[in-house]
């Protein structure tokens, strides 16, 4: 992936639209390629309220100040400072593909949520046409290479919550041509600022209680997904919460094919619960999941035990001792042993801590669902689990 400073030389004349140019200034809705932006839009809901100049050369169009709403809801806005198409063709049946495109000054925006994003860049844009999509079932809006979402703000109105994002950023491989889904992925986020306005009264005790006065996130994920095979492969997904700790999630999944793949797709726009019989032919190869200290998160156990009253080795064999009356019940005892060992272990000196599943052979989810509610006991031994802390 590019650096989120460097972009590749074809897209980095969309970057110039500011310097001079030869070009035409047209009224609105008077360029093929505005006209096709603008067409496609309204294909996928939207009413256009407005637009502004279009100015066009041999190599980029410009349309500005584009303003809209969606679905025929005035509440639902959809704006657009200035969109720069660089080396764009309209196909035979209109769809829209552009070697690299810059909006500036975007907002989408509803009663309960506005999304501001101060610049969106992506290469290799293809914007098809619905209808031969809607074919297939599927509701795609576009396809892309690589996008670049740059000092973003969420504005959540039913919380209160605002929360500013310094970059998202995402490369995929193109679609091969039997499938509608990329095959790798890498996607970053950084500078997501916490508010801590919209937090509870009892969150923000907690986190003060810690000392915790300001908390950034940031998070990336590289994932490669083989259609043919249907396995997913995960390494790794981390989240990272700034001076403190980063959780690194790597895991391979088998049976995740494009049908199923459609069929949650398209129980998550219901808004359904996940049938479990989608899980049938799912499987579980290997999980691994680390928790890492990133500096400060002994000075947070620090503050956790002067809170309780007592030193950080006391809280330490508390916590343990806790832990190992909760789990008096669960019949696994090697796997007891190396959580209790660990968590002693990691409380007194925070270095890393480690959940390892590799089961002897791939399990289905639905399989260990079922070891969930009818024999809890044996799922460490279903699913080789093992625990430990400071391993390198």
């Amino acid at each position: 992936m590019n650096s989120p400073h460097t972009y590749p030389n074809r897209a980095r004349r969309v970057l110039l639209c500011a310097a001079p140019l030869a070009v035409l200034a047209l009224p609105a809705m008077a360029h093929p390629t505005a006209d096709a932006f603008i067409a496609l839009l309204e294909e996928r809901g939207a009413t256009i309220v407005s637009q502004g100049q279009v100015v066009a050369d041999d190599h980029q169009v410009l349309l500005n100040d584009v303003e809209a709403t969606l679905n025929g809801r005035a509440d639902h806005v959809l704006k657009f400072g200035r969109i720069a198409l660089s080396d764009a063709e309209v196909g035979s049946d209109g769809g829209l593909s552009a070697s690299a495109v810059a909006i500036e000054n975007f907002m989408q925006g509803q009663p309960d949520l506005d999304f501001h994003a101060e610049r969106i860049l992506l290469t290799n844009l293809h914007v098809p046409t619905q209808s031969p999509m809607m074919r297939t079932g599927t509701r795609e809006l576009f396809e892309f290479e690589t996008a670049a979402v740059q000092n973003a703000l969420f504005q959540d109105y039913t919380s209160g919550a605002t929360v500013p994002v310094s970059q998202i950023a995402i490369e995929l491989t193109p679609a091969s041509p039997k499938t509608s889904m990329g095959e790798q992925a890498q996607v970053s986020v950084s500078g997501v600022q916490v508010d801590f306005t919209a937090l509870s009264d009892r969150q923000r005790a907690a986190l003060d209680k810690l000392g915790i006065d300001e908390l950034e996130l940031s998070g990336t994920i590289n994932g490669r997904w083989q259609q043919t095979t249907g396995t997913l492969d995960i390494e790794p997904l981390t989240v990272t919460a700034n001076k403190y700790a980063t959780l690194r999630l790597s895991t391979t999944i088998e049976g995740l094919d494009e049908d199923i793949l459609a069929q949650f797709q398209r129980l998550a726009q219901q808004e359904q619960t996940l049938a479990l019989d989608l899980f049938q032919g799912v499987n579980l190869v290997d999980l691994t999941l680390v928790l890492e200290n990133e500096g400060d998160l002994e000075t947070l156990l620090d503050a956790e035990a002067e809170a309780r009253g007592q030193t950080r080795t006391k809280m330490a064999q508390h916590t343990t001792e806790t832990l190992e009356h909760y789990l008096a019940p669960f019949q696994a005892p090697e796997f007891k042993e190396q959580l209790l060992a660990a968590t002693a272990t990691f409380l007194q000196e925070p270095k890393s801590f480690q959940l390892k599943l590799a089961p002897a052979a791939p399990v289905t989810f639905e399989q260990v669902f079922g070891t969930i509610m009818l024999s809890p006991s044996s799922l460490p031994y279903l699913l080789g689990a093992s625990i430990h802390a400071n391993s390198q």
